[in-house]
């Protein structure tokens, strides 16, 4: 599966981790196995994706909404764009788009609002 986001690293607490590689595999094309840390407490847990475009972000919240996933509304201050959510087990995780996120990592390109 092709996603336009990417994950740089993942730390979850899981009591049943069948169900939170389900999750990620479903709305993030990513499994919670491999590169994955598991802590101790689940308040040290977030995870952050980051959206190839703007629309891409804007697109997955509407998908988890119609699916009835609570998601946070989107926010940002020009510079970033964003909205939260929680996968099965309570972990928190961010979907962000920032303007300069290609350049950061050593790719081409800026903005990609699409």
């Amino acid at each position: 599966m092709t996603t336009p986001f990417r994950l740089g690293h993942i730390a979850l607490f899981a009591r049943n981790r069948e169900r939170v590689a389900s999750f990620y595999r479903e709305w993030f094309g990513a499994g919670a196995e491999g590169g994955v840390d598991v802590v101790g407490h689940p308040n040290e847990v977030k995870t952050t994706y980051l959206a190839a475009s703007q629309r891409d972000l804007e697109r997955l919240r509407a998908r988890m909404r119609e699916a009835g996933l609570p998601v946070s509304g989107i926010e940002g201050d020009g510079a970033f764009v964003k909205f939260g959510c929680n996968d099965p087990e309570g972990n928190r995780i961010e979907v962000l788009w920032a303007k300069d996120w290609r350049a950061g990592m050593g790719e081409t390109g800026g903005a990609n609002k699409e």
